[in-house]
């Protein structure tokens, strides 16, 4: 395959959005991370701002948000956070995590996937709902994504879950301990397990090592764009952001096999402490946003990019995969 041009990533702000005050409920050692933010102008519900940023302590019993009028703030933390606790779980214990959502616009509910650790081992993913993104009940006892019944991989549970739609499927990339893996579902709540699995693993040729961390996903003309952090030095003192992609097909068995594009985002601010982790896209007119972590977990930051490279890079990849 040709090479294509550098995917540029900017900066908008030198500093968090949100930092560690945006998390006073937090118990142990004071964290933030995983953000995921929705548009809340794509639902027919009222809203207390266009855009919701949900967000957690690594290790806590709730989880928090934030309301904005645009994707680069300023972002207000929720007066009566968390909206999420622990204990409306009973399929996890220990700390709950790392919330995901999407939306069944035909039902009118939104569906959210916090993890916590596995009653057996490991991390798993349980699931709730709401009608308004701020008052959630859970769905089930127990959890909905556990460990690969597979069995021919890492089986330490199914955490850090991130969903995408295509071709009126809902899909996931979930974290196992140090690997990723997919899974797909019709109705987000009953899950298949890639037969193909693990999607993802650190390899050191590729300076990845010990562990995929967190992943987050765009779909661009039949091409799957996955933003990741891991380590990118063997003595795990720099973490930063990279991209792999791949074509989809309406069969997923026949999905194109993941190709790495390097680092696309690597840690320059001191506040940043050699550290960027836990992507999460918000496309915005031409504008592709990319919120982040640094600093090991110390605040949510907030990048961009052009939608419009990212339509570049999918029609070289189609045009060369017709001519294989």
């Amino acid at each position: 395959m040709s090479s294509l041009p550098k995917i540029r990533i900017t900066r908008v702000k030198d500093k968090p959005l949100l930092d560690l005050s945006a998390v006073p409920w937090a118990n142990r050692r004071k964290t933030i991370m995983v953000p995921t933010v929705l548009d809340m102008s794509r639902y027919t519900i009222e809203s207390l701002d266009r855009f919701y940023m949900y967000y957690a302590p690594h290790h806590s019993k709730g989880i928090g948000l934030a309301t904005s009028p645009h994707p680069e703030g300023p972002w207000t933390p929720y007066k009566e956070n968390p909206i999420i606790t622990l204990d409306q779980f009973p399929g996890i214990k220990g700390h709950i995590s790392a919330l995901e959502m999407t939306c069944l616009k035909d039902k009118g509910i939104f569906l959210c996937y916090p993890h916590g650790s596995g009653l057996k081992s490991g991390q798993d993913t349980v699931i709730g709902s709401s009608k308004d993104g701020i008052t959630f009940e859970a769905i089930s006892d127990a959890p909905i994504l556990s460990s690969d019944p597979s069995c021919k991989w890492e089986q330490r549970g199914a955490s850090y879950l991130r969903v995408f739609e295509y071709k009126d499927t809902i899909y996931g990339i979930f974290k196992s301990e140090k690997m990723h893996g997919l899974v797909k579902s019709k109705d987000g709540i009953h899950w298949e397990y890639w037969p193909r699995n693990p999607l993802i693993e650190p390899l050191a040729e590729e300076k990845e090592y010990d562990r995929i961390r967190h992943t987050s996903v765009i779909i661009v003309d039949d091409v799957l764009f996955m933003f990741y952090s891991t380590y990118t030095k063997s003595d795990l003192s720099c973490e930063s952001i990279k991209l792999a992609t791949c074509t989809l097909t309406d069969n997923w068995k026949n999905w194109g096999k993941l190709k790495r594009w390097k680092e696309v985002f690597t840690p320059e601010l001191d506040w940043e402490e050699n550290n960027v982790r836990d992507p999460f896209l918000l496309k915005y007119g031409d504008i592709v946003y990319m919120y982040y972590v640094g600093g090991n977990e110390k605040g949510i930051a907030l990048a961009k990019t052009d939608y419009r490279l990212l339509e570049e890079y999918a029609n070289i990849i189609n045009t060369e995969l017709q001519e294989e």
